[in-house]
């Protein structure tokens, strides 16, 4: 059976209600809570128990946090969570809008723990905010940025559409909003790196970056060369002006593993022309750094997007061969999950799990896919400055209709990627070397 039948041959539970206004919430929980069905469970379950306490705290009205409008930043429209007592800024919170849609942002921290490597991609949980909660979110949304010296607000256009279209549906449904929490280290911070972005091409990585060259099957291994990040973002060999150092191997490893999330992802937006998308985690303590997948809200529910078509390459992507170097077990993972969902194995255990999974709707339920029950409801048009073509409502429909499309994207996604490896494994240049 092909891949995408067997994921559109799913039952799904969750119901959509058509009615003529929203109704309550009608979820078990505010916050996602599946964690034990994924590896790293362990080390990722304080994340998850301080998400549903900021949701219930919200949701009730409790005081222990506040939401703050997050005033910098592109076109993401967002709000900060911050704990009252020592004023401390644990993460932020988003709705759905163009700019950002929810799933992506769950999805690829799913799959990277899936996958054994939570640390590479940033971390986000579905969160709703019902009663006290949403009014505190809507009054958050409805700031703006600074206004300038010459009056003129500093708000892009585009991030001002994604507030009409928060706000418009939070107008229109009094009862609840569901949105994505994304939470902050204490030791870490993104820093961008634009130079490993083609801003010329603007869809795919730069080409002759020695990084980029070092995913390539027929480039020579990368060893343990110290890389340093220097003072302005950008990377080298020379030790002058650095801020933190990692080797040419680990970054090669983290640079192909954020490709490969990316293509499942249906990433569409990590090659934007100013390089904005393309980060690193720098930690200021041990000074390190590795690169990883922090923005994950700009995809789509087409399988085929920029980050796919570069990861695949040839006739997806003229010019080059795309992304063909892994690490062993990620390739093999990528190859006995593809099967998995085929039907030709029985069942799928991770390299770097001791969980077995031997059911299908037992590894979509893992990879973050819910069956309560929402509503839906007119919403209205939005207003200036969006645009016609910008009047994406469907980003709010209810979040299992939302999780369904990612994983029908995600479906077709594996079934190319999975190809490719397969091709590859004949290819001793194909894996790193430890």
């Amino acid at each position: 059976m092909g891949l995408k039948k067997l994921f559109l041959g799913i039952t799904f539970v969750g119901q959509i209600v058509q009615a003529s206004g929203f109704g309550s919430f009608q979820g078990t929980s505010f916050v996602w809570n599946n964690n034990n069905a994924l590896p790293q469970a362990e080390i990722w379950q304080p994340f998850y128990d301080e998400s549903s306490d900021i949701a219930a705290d919200l949701n009730s009205g409790g005081g222990k946090y506040r939401l703050e409008y997050k005033a910098k930043g592109g076109s993401s429209h967002q709000v900060l969570v911050i704990r009252n007592s020592d004023n401390q800024v644990l993460g932020l919170w988003t709705a759905a809008n163009h700019a950002t849609w929810l799933a992506g942002e769950v999805f690829g921290f799913h799959l990277s723990r899936l996958l054994g490597r939570s640390h590479l991609v940033s971390p986000g949980v579905r969160m709703t905010l019902t009663g006290p909660g949403r009014i505190a979110a809507m009054k958050a949304l409805n700031s703006t940025s600074p206004v300038g010296a010459a009056g003129k607000t500093k708000t892009p256009a585009a991030r001002a559409c994604n507030q009409v279209h928060m706000l418009t549906y939070m107008q229109a449904n009094e009862n609840y909003i569901t949105g994505v929490y994304k939470g902050f280290s204490t030791t870490e911070r993104p820093i961008d790196i634009p130079e490993l972005v083609d801003r010329k091409n603007g869809k795919r990585l730069e080409l002759e970056h020695f990084l980029v060259k070092a995913i390539r099957a027929q480039a020579a291994q990368p060893d343990n060369t110290p890389v340093y990040l220097k003072k302005d973002g950008t990377l080298s060999m020379d030790s002058a002006n650095a801020v933190s150092s990692s080797t040419a191997s680990n970054l090669a490893k983290e640079l192909s593993f954020m490709t490969l999330i990316d293509a499942l992802n249906s990433q569409r937006d990590r090659f934007g022309i100013y390089g904005s998308n393309m980060q690193a985690y720098y930690n200021s303590g041990d000074k390190s750094f590795r690169i990883a997948a922090i923005d994950n809200g700009g995809i789509s529910d087409s399988a085929i997007t920029l980050s796919l078509r570069f990861f695949l390459g040839g006739a997806y992507q003229e010019g080059h061969n795309g992304v063909e170097r892994f690490e062993k077990d990620v390739m093999q993972d990528i190859i006995n999950l593809d099967d998995f969902i085929k039907g030709k194995i029985g069942s799928f255990k991770p390299s770097q799990s001791s969980i077995t999974y031997t059911d299908i709707n037992q590894l979509k339920y893992a990879l973050g896919f819910e069956d309560f029950q929402e509503t839906t409801g007119a919403i209205g048009a939005l207003s200036a400055p969006c645009k016609s073509t910008d009047n994406w409502m469907y980003l709010f429909a209810p979040w299992a209709t939302q999780y369904n499309n990612r994983l029908k994207a995600f479906a077709t996604a594996l079934d190319l990627v999975a190809k490719k490896m397969r091709a590859l494994r004949q290819n001793p240049g194909s894996t790193f070397i430890d």
